[in-house]
């Protein structure tokens, strides 16, 4: 009877360690999404983060000279050495025509950032010292003016964990902070894989076949960041986040976008699919 026991309980432990290594490879703490503090965990100062840089590019579907930029970018980021480190949320506003992906607050990020209805227009990183108003035809977007921005230290990272069940999906960001200060969280939801018309500047003029990626959807904080409260260099705190996905979304064509803002300027960025994990980003020793 004691082996029986013994053979049960050893049987319940297993099950109990296999099941905690599903739910699609990620694993959340059973903490209700609210955006608020779920807790700070103090520790030490450690390696230097990876700086990612965030591009916003403000277009429309009738904005013709547009494609432009996202030609520029794309070329960038093809760069085998900064390319996985420059990453573009794509918002939508009003030229003329409507436009199906027009983000409901366009209006106010344009008037904040000097920029309305200047289409394409460009802001690296929130700071309005890289903005771009009506910029097209010769390439802008390059690697000598992305520099500057790439060289800034990263004193936060962040590590993201989403996983979804059905059409719920969940976000855990932690974010470490090697420098002490009052960080703001800005975290927003992007979709990709839309075909949609798009002007174009040359012959056809119009692409019926364009596809539309990384394109702003909503934002689960307020527009320009949620404070984090004082953190000490070393801390690491810890948000969680839900979202509910349309059903007109695809699930796989969702990602999350997450990036720590200080006096106003993104000083760092990471993007998650939903479903998966990206770790802390350190720079190689």
């Amino acid at each position: 009877m004691k082996k029986k026991l013994k053979y049960l309980w050893c049987l319940s432990i297993l099950i109990t360690l296999l099941q905690s290594c599903t739910s699609g490879g990620s694993k959340l703490d059973s903490v209700t999404p609210s955006g608020e503090n779920d807790g700070i965990v103090a520790g030490l100062p450690g390696k230097d983060f990876v700086k990612n840089v965030l591009i916003w590019e403000f277009t429309t579907t009738d904005c013709k000279f547009c494609p432009y930029i996202k030609r520029d970018i794309q070329q960038v980021q093809q760069l085998s050495d900064i390319g996985n480190r420059i990453f573009a949320s794509i918002i939508h506003g009003k030229l003329v025509e409507n436009d199906p992906f027009r983000f409901s607050k366009h209006s106010e990020l344009e008037r904040h950032f000097g920029v309305t209805g200047a289409y394409p227009s460009t802001i690296v990183d929130h700071d309005e010292n890289y903005r771009q108003r009506g910029a097209y035809s010769t390439p802008n977007i390059t690697r000598e003016y992305l520099q500057k921005a790439l060289d800034k230290p990263a004193h936060a990272g962040l590590k993201l964990v989403s996983v979804i069940d059905k059409r719920k999906a969940t976000l855990q960001v932690k974010l470490r902070a090697n420098v002490p200060g009052n960080y703001k969280l800005a975290v927003s939801v992007l979709e990709s894989g839309m075909v949609y018309p798009q002007y174009l500047p040359q012959a056809p003029d119009i692409d019926p076949t364009y596809v539309h990626n990384h394109v702003l959807r909503a934002y689960l904080t307020d527009l320009y960041g949620d404070e984090t409260g004082e953190l000490k260099a070393g801390d690491e705190l810890t948000r969680t986040f839900g979202y509910t996905i349309p059903e007109e979304y695809k699930t796989d064509q969702v990602e999350f976008l997450v990036y720590i803002l200080k006096d106003g300027i993104a000083i760092n960025s990471r993007v998650v699919k939903i479903g998966t994990t990206v770790d802390y980003q350190y720079v190689s020793e």
